[in-house]
C-alpha cells in the first residue's frame, strides 16, 4: 500500500506511527530506503513467504543450472519461477528482498526498476568456496575477528557480504558497471573486495569450535597513505547495523588475536577485545588504538600505524612489552 492512501493530518505523527508498528512487527516499512519509503507492507507474512521461496528455490530444472552452480539468476527467472506464487508488485518485492540482503543486484543502481535481463546474486545459493583466478597477490597487513560465541554466524556473514558488494560498487571507479572478476571472489564462506584504490580486504567465515564461531577480516592497504582505521570502523558499523536490524539480542565482540594464542591453533583463541555489543557494549575506538594486559604483558594495538604491503603478522600493528 502506498503511504499517500493514508489520511493523516500531522506528518510527524504519521511517521512515528509507522516506526512503532514496524518495530512491533505489525507492518514492514523502511523510511531510509529510496524506493521502499513510499510503500507500507501491511502483511509482513508476504516477506516471510518471499524469503521461503528464495531459500527453497527449485534447482533440479535445467533452467536453474547456472543458478545452481553460481548463485546468480536473471530477473525473469527470479520473478517467473522462484517467486511465481507471490502476489503483489514484483519490483517492490525485489527491492524489499534486496534491502534485507537476500538478493544483490549486479547491474542496477539503487532505486532503478529491474528489467528481465538484469541479474541478481542470491547469497544463500552461492558456492561454498570461490576460485580466485583474478585476485591480486597481496599481503594482508591487518587482521581482526568478530567472535559470535556459540552462534554460527553464516546468516550474518551472507548479509555482510551483500553490504560489502554494494560498498564496492559505490566506491568503484565509474560507478556504473561491476567487473566480471568480482563474481569469482564471493562465496558462502569467503569473499574479497576493493574499496576504490585504497584497500583490498577479505572476509572469511571461521567456525573454530562449538563455543567460538568467528568472522575473520583481513585488510591490505594498497596505497602508502591508506589508513585502515576508517575501513575497520565502517565494517564494524555494518555488522552492528545488521545485528540491530535482524539479530537484536545477539552479543558479539571484535578483537585481535592475542599473542598468547598464536602457538595454540587447536585451542579456543584468546582475543584482545576492543569492541563489544550486547550487555556492557564498548564501541570501536575512533583512533584505532587500544591497550590490553595479558599474562603480565602490555599489548598495544594501533591500526593507524600499519605499513602498506608488509608481511602479515602481529608486529605490523601490535607492540608487546612487560609490565
Amino acid at each position: 500500500m502506498s503511504k499517500q492512501q493514508f489520511d493523516v493530518q500531522a506528518e510527524a505523527d504519521f511517521y512515528r506511527m509507522l516506526d512503532f508498528y514496524n518495530n512491533s512487527g505489525e507492518i514492514f516499512y523502511r523510511s531510509s530506503h529510496p524506493v521502499l519509503c513510499a510503500y507500507i507492507i501491511l502483511q509482513p507474512q508476504l516477506l516471510v513467504n518471499c524469503i521461503a521461496c528464495i531459500l527453497n528455490s527449485p534447482q533440479e530444472d535445467s533452467r536453474f543450472q547456472k543458478f545452481k552452480t553460481t548463485g546468480i539468476t536473471t530477473r525473469k527467472l527470479l520473478v517467473e519461477h522462484i517467486l511465481k506464487d507471490i502476489t503483489g508488485d514484483r519490483n517492490v518485492i525485489l527491492h524489499i528482498l534486496e534491502s534485507q540482503d537476500f538478493i544483490i543486484s549486479k547491474t542496477l543502481k539503487t532505486g532503478q526498476i529491474p528489467k528481465g535481463s538484469d541479474c541478481f546474486i542470491v547469497p544463500c545459493h552461492l558456492p561454498a568456496w570461490p576460485h580466485f583466478d583474478h585476485c591480486p597477490d597481496v599481503n594482508f597487513t591487518v587482521t581482526f575477528y568478530l567472535d559470535f560465541g556459540y552462534f554460527y554466524p553464516e546468516a550474518i556473514f551472507l548479509k555482510l557480504m551483500a553490504k560489502c558488494y554494494q560498498l564496492e560498487r559505490v566506491t568503484a571507479e565509474g560507478q556504473d558497471t561491476v567487473t566480471s572478476q568480482l563474481d569469482t571472489c564471493i562465496s558462502k564462506h569467503l569473499g574479497r573486495f576493493y574499496v576504490g584504490k585504497d584497500f583490498y580486504y577479505q572476509l572469511k567465515l571461521l567456525p573454530r569450535c562449538v563455543k567460538q564461531n568467528l568472522i575473520q577480516v583481513d585488510i591490505a592497504p594498497l596505497g602508502s597513505s591508506s589508513n585502515p582505521v576508517g575501513l575497520c570502523r565502517q565494517l564494524d558499523c555494518v555488522v552492528s547495523l545488521i545485528r540491530q536490524r535482524d539479530f537484536n539480542f545477539l552479543p558479539y565482540s571484535c578483537g585481535t588475536l592475542c599473542h598468547c594464542s598464536i602457538d595454540k591453533p587447536d585451542q579456543t583463541w584468546h582475543l584482545n577485545v576492543f569492541a563489544r555489543y550486547g550487555q556492557n557494549s564498548v564501541a570501536f575506538p575512533k583512533d584505532g588504538k587500544r591497550n590490553f594486559v595479558c599474562k603480565q604483558q602490555v599489548v598495544n594495538v594501533d591500526f593507524s600505524d600499519v605499513p602498506s604491503q608488509s608481511r602479515c603478522d602481529l608486529t605490523n600493528y601490535v607492540s608487546i612489552h612487560p609490565i
